[in-house]
């Protein structure tokens, strides 16, 4: 299949472009002017063009699918991603991605792939794992711009009969490339310091994950995915245990973060990709991932 994908240079888009080609894809990627990609298994096509305008008709023609993974927002921040300019991010993140998504059906693109977020919840309405079946109640701009764009993506299933599906991660880790935007990292050195870290808890799921989940719903059938919603969430991850399990492949010393218990944190089910095969990294991703951060950083013990 030749894949459109855009967001190659963030963190969860990397991942998914290393995932699709290691399934035998070919890739055309839409990176803006100035941007490098991190290193790839084999060469993709490069377009050059920004999310806001008009998408080249190089980036589109002959592919089989899109994968719309770019997000343009202040440096570091999804909630609050709009700074003070919420018209020009508007401007830029939903109608960029409506011109993107209808060039894409007119060009005759298959199907498309829209990442959504968790941010669409907002508040919740019943104890336990949210399903996609729950109210979707925004309370930030940023998650009021992904549920809009969850609208529309059904809106060109059901109105067009272009099928486009929603993939929804929550929190997304993983070793970014450059390094220094790896989550947590500063976190771990932290914790290798031996400083007082604060207590936090949210529900995680690796890019790996994310990325794999992206190849799975490429492979179904249209019937079955087209205008459908996928929650993408692996754990709950906490402070805590980041701590303490860096603490336990160094030797560092230092306080652990309290627990955290708030029944109004936000934890999506995701059965529904499970029961597409999806197996989730779990503990050991965890693990694997903050072995690979401090062995970077040169303090895993001997």
């Amino acid at each position: 299949m030749r894949v459109a994908l855009t967001g190659a240079t963030g963190l969860v888009g990397q991942y998914i472009a290393r995932e699709l080609q290691g399934q035998g894809h070919d890739l055309v990627l839409l990176l803006r002017p100035g941007a490098r990609v991190a290193p790839l298994p084999r060469p993709a096509l490069i377009v050059e063009g920004d999310l806001g305008a008009t998408p080249p008709r190089t980036f589109l023609h002959g592919t089989d699918a899109l994968v719309h993974a770019a997000f343009q927002h202040e440096p570091g921040r999804y909630r609050g991603g709009q700074g003070q300019d919420l018209t020009g991010f508007l401007r830029t993140n939903l109608m960029g991605s409506l011109a993107l998504l209808e060039a894409a059906r007119r060009e005759g693109v298959g199907r498309a792939i829209l990442l959504s977020s968790r941010a669409v919840y907002g508040q919740r309405s019943w104890a336990g794992r949210l399903d996609e079946r729950h109210p979707a109640w925004p309370e930030t701009h940023y998650g009021a711009l992904k549920l809009a764009l969850e609208g529309f993506a059904r809106a060109f299933a059901r109105e067009d009969g272009w099928p486009v599906t929603v993939l929804r991660p929550t929190g997304v880790y993983g070793i970014a490339e450059p390094f220094e935007r790896t989550k947590w990292l500063g976190l771990v050195k932290a914790a290798i310091a031996g400083d007082v870290v604060p207590v936090g808890r949210a529900s995680e799921v690796h890019a790996a994950d994310v990325a794999r989940a992206v190849a799975l719903l490429l492979e179904q059938p249209t019937a079955c995915v087209g205008g459908q919603c996928f929650n993408c969430s692996d754990r709950m991850v906490s402070t805590r245990e980041i701590v303490a399990i860096v603490q336990s492949m160094t030797g560092a010393r230092g306080p652990l973060p309290g627990e955290q218990v708030d029944d109004a944190f936000i934890e999506m089910d995701s059965g529904r990709l499970t029961a597409l095969g999806l197996r989730f990294g779990g503990l050991p991703r965890l693990e694997a991932t903050l072995k690979e951060i401090c062995g970077r950083l040169g303090v895993l013990a001997a």
